[in-house]
């Protein structure tokens, strides 16, 4: 009880309040199916017997049920010492099945079928009574956690509930569609360019490709391929169209690259540069190997590592004068490549990098 005379739900998210009771039992067993209340808690604790629509008498610890509130009464003396049985009777709505199974939607009226079903699908032994929290209005009284069964997961939680629909979100074996992806470096900036080997000025995308691969050391390799709608991998040529739909995608992309413009697309190694794009004013973070995608830079790192096996450098593009005729859409970066940024408003762009002969 309270200070101002009334009981408080033991429910983490529920607000819900009653001036007696009976009242706040019947809220909790028909609303919150992870716990059971006891009126009392020390050595004196008393339970109150469920009464279904039906008349039915049920112990309030497990799913025993009786015509008589004496055989009730001597049920929880044997099988559950140390707990009283109050005087009054809790009405409560008939559940079909009060039993939810920890690993899926499963759920029984019966808590040994739930034992042989979690056995038998999922292989975990449940204990041999329903595991009932008895928090009661005192908060002091330790709430149930609920660890998410699979390996390596570190989720938690108090509500059983949002257990079950982690685990339906998180571990169902089946992918989320993720939402497409801004399409990138489909159409061509426009000009004027100045190379950014010798600073030749070009008026011309295509032309400045040309030129790069024929005056710089005849070929230069694309460390991020482009990607676009579909989760394929497009060349960065302008007007080239090729898409590259096969399941080995860099080197699909690499042999079309090599054949059709005489230029490599490898797989760069060490420390790829990655830039962020943007959606509305939140940034996305894209893998430059595959179609992933992340706003979290740190979640970008840790699949690059995972997954490829490389680091990636977070880098942002410079901003480009609001003149259209300034000639700086590629800039020096290390030694041996340069970058020449994309013609799309989320900062983007494609690196080159030069080859040796």
């Amino acid at each position: 009880m309270d200070s101002d005379g009334l009981y408080s739900c033991p429910g983490e998210a529920c607000a819900h309040r009653a001036g007696e009771w009976q009242l706040l039992y019947r809220h909790v067993v028909t609303k919150h199916d992870d716990f059971i209340i006891d009126k009392n808690l020390g050595a004196d604790a008393t339970v109150a017997v469920f009464q279904r629509p039906n008349s039915e008498l049920q112990c309030p610890k497990c799913a025993f049920r009786s015509e008589s509130h004496a055989s009730v009464k001597q049920h929880i003396s044997i099988n559950h010492a140390g707990l009283g049985v109050a005087s009054d009777l809790v009405q409560i709505e008939d559940r079909p099945a009060p039993f939810r199974c920890p690993d899926c939607s499963y759920a029984s009226t019966e808590w040994p079928t739930l034992q042989k079903h979690c056995a038998s699908r999922h292989k975990r032994a449940l204990p041999d009574e329903p595991s009932y929290a008895l928090p009661a209005f005192d908060r002091t009284v330790g709430t149930p956690v609920y660890d998410c069964p699979k390996e390596r997961c570190l989720f938690e939680t108090t509500d059983l509930l949002a257990l079950q629909e982690h685990l339906k979100v998180a571990h169902s074996g089946k992918k989320r569609k993720a939402p497409d992806p801004l399409p990138r470096y489909l159409v061509p900036p426009k000009g004027p360019y100045a190379c950014p080997a010798c600073s030749v000025s070009i008026t011309n995308w295509p032309t400045l490709l040309a030129h790069v691969t024929r005056e710089h050391l005849d070929a230069f390799a694309v460390d991020r391929p482009t990607t676009c709608k579909g989760r394929e991998l497009q060349c960065p040529v302008a007007h080239c169209g090729y898409q590259c739909k096969t399941t080995a995608l860099i080197d699909g992309l690499a042999s079309h690259c090599e054949s059709a413009h005489g230029y490599s697309c490898a797989r760069a190694s060490g420390v790829a540069t990655v830039v962020p794009a943007r959606r509305g004013r939140k940034p996305v973070y894209v893998c430059p190997l595959c179609s992933f995608e992340t706003g979290l830079a740190a979640s970008l790192r840790y699949h690059s590592e995972d997954v490829h096996g490389r680091k990636v450098a977070i880098k942002h593009a410079p901003k480009q004068p609001e003149g259209n005729d300034a000639a700086v859409n590629a800039e020096m970066t290390d030694e041996g490549d340069f970058r020449i940024v994309a013609p799309v408003p989320a900062g983007a762009e494609i690196i080159f990098q030069v080859s040796s002969r």
